[in-house]
């Protein structure tokens, strides 16, 4: 054959003269040159490729005196066809066959409907890998490949045996991976229940932790604790704890509540060399209680976020000062669950937040982790506190707002959830006309009592949130006139389980193995001085 036909393929279209000079791009492109998609057939860079797209809108604008279907430059021809408000652009050689050309471009016009409803810049973007396979099984190597639109909706839609072998293996990995988890969870599930076991009857540590837990639940509130250790007995606590150990229970122990525990007990040791007080013994109807409420032992980790808030809001609307307050303590049950991190989920960034000494800081910075520094673990039976944070900005949402609308010998008073993400309970507001004689002529929700502590008429609500008694209002009268003034200010008290700062707990795990370690949590927000006036 002539030294033009440099290979040959069974197909008879690659055979020819034009072989030379294939389709360099189809693409899709709007009027206004912003490039959808392209797929290239040759060898050009993308800067390329993309300056040739973006120029021929507007040498289609600068052409639209004569009807054609396509356009020449001094390098390259472009061939177009316009579909709604897109325009679908063969770009080839000057020398290529155009008639080849247009009916690879209505070819290419068929088929792109198969797979978008609409013809429009969003639904060509998410069908861009579909369509751009269907240009792959037209086009190959720069020339039209003699396909019919049935024939490549067929090769589209053809299985691949190696992506079933594939599927099928990765399944299998999959249920081999959950066969081995669920099998690692039976191992660690019975040695914990051994664990357990080996604790009821030991007179130790495990004893001790097995019969009640000495921290208080997050749904109960109960505590057995007198006192929080306070955040430097953390450091001799640290420094000095003793290796944990372990008695193996005999066979005729058996549990005891309420035992008497021995003055060799390894959190009273820990406590009287730190220099805080002592945990008191629990008595025999407290470690009941604790018993009963579900405090025990395996919840391993407890973690207790406290804040409290401080506000001054004006009578007449408006913020004049904030100050919220708060700190993480853990209680750690089980001696084997001390060593520990305690990962923790975003939080609220306009808070100043300060680790302890003993704190790896470096970790909580970076990773939002709380650890001790070299891998120590946490003292045992001891409410420890690791970190706090503190904001002082009247930017923030306050949780609720009270005005006051007095009058001449009555007046009214509103409340309104101003942070509706929150939930409110045991709500006291306090009006001080106790002594003007105040009786109440109307009241929405919660109870009123007129005369509480000789000073204050008392308007308590159970629970305020967005989807309940989110605001309200009480009308009162007086027995006697006072001025404005006298209605201020007005203290308000609330609990909340909502912590401002968006502190809570994601996970705990094992410093060494990185395994879950059991955990329980407890969130408290209260008031301390927040006033309207």
């Amino acid at each position: 054959p002539p030294s033009i036909y440099r290979h040959t393929n069974p197909n008879p279209s690659y055979n020819t003269p034009f072989h030379k000079m294939p389709i360099i791009s189809a693409g899709i492109v709007t009027k206004q040159g912003k490039v959808i998609l392209s797929r290239q057939f040759t060898d050009i860079s993308r800067i390329r490729i993309e300056g040739l797209l973006s120029a021929f809108p507007r040498l289609l604008s600068a052409a639209n005196s004569r009807q054609s279907t396509f356009i020449e430059t001094g390098s390259v021809r472009y061939v177009y066809q316009p579909v709604d408000s897109l325009l679908l652009v063969l770009i080839t050689t000057k020398t290529s066959n155009i008639v080849e050309d247009l009916a690879t471009l209505r070819l290419m016009g068929r088929i792109i409907p198969e797979y978008v409803e609409g013809f429009d810049e969003a639904t060509i973007t998410n069908k861009t890998f579909e369509i751009l396979f269907a240009f792959d099984e037209i086009v190959v190597n720069g020339h039209r490949d003699n396909n019919t639109m049935e024939q490549v909706m067929t090769y589209l839609a053809m299985e691949s045996h190696e992506e079933e072998v594939a599927k099928e293996e990765q399944k299998q990995r999959i249920a081999a991976a959950n066969k081995v988890a669920k099998e690692r969870a039976a191992q660690i599930k019975a040695q914990k229940r051994e664990m357990g076991y080996q604790g009821i009857g030991s007179g130790g540590v495990g004893s001790g932790a097995s019969v009640g837990s000495p921290f208080s639940d997050s749904n109960t509130g109960v505590s057995n604790f007198n006192s929080v250790v306070p955040a430097q007995a953390l450091n001799t606590a640290i420094e000095d704890q003793p290796a944990p150990a372990r008695k193996v229970g005999g066979a005729g122990g058996g549990m005891t509540l309420g035992k008497a525990k021995k003055a060799t007990d390894t959190a009273s040791k820990i406590l009287q060399e730190s220099g805080a007080p002592a945990i008191a013994t629990p008595t025999p109807s407290a470690t009941a209680a604790a018993s009963t409420s579900g405090a025990t032992s395996s919840n391993g980790v407890h973690i207790k976020v406290d804040e409290k808030i401080s506000a001054t809001l004006h009578r007449d609307g408006g913020l004049e000062n904030l100050d919220v307050r708060g700190d993480m303590s853990v209680t750690v049950a089980d001696a084997q669950l001390a060593n520990v991190r305690v990962l923790l989920r975003n939080y609220n960034q306009d808070f100043t937040f300060k680790t302890h000494t003993k704190i790896n800081k470096n970790d909580f910075v970076s990773d939002r982790v709380l650890a001790l520094k070299d891998g120590k673990p946490y003292p045992t039976m001891q409410q420890v506190e690791i970190v706090r944070w503190r904001l002082q900005d009247k930017r923030i949402k306050t949780p609720i707002s009270v005005t006051c609308w007095p009058g001449e010998g009555s007046a009214s008073v509103e409340y309104e959830l101003e942070n509706t993400a929150m939930t409110l309970y045991n709500v006291s507001i306090l009006i001080p006309v106790a002594a003007a004689g105040a009786s109440v002529v109307e009241c929405e929700v919660g109870e009123v009592n007129p005369n509480f502590d000789g000073k204050y008429l008392r308007w308590f609500i159970p629970k305020i949130s967005a989807k309940e008694n989110s605001s309200a209002s009480i009308e009162f009268e007086l027995s006697s006139s006072v001025d404005a003034g006298a209605y201020f200010p007005i203290p308000i008290n609330f609990q909340s389980d909502v912590s401002l700062a968006a502190v809570s707990v994601a996970d705990v795990v094992n410093v060494e193995n990185g395994m879950p370690v059991p955990f329980t949590t407890e969130t408290t927000l209260g008031t301390d001085g927040y006033l309207v006036q």
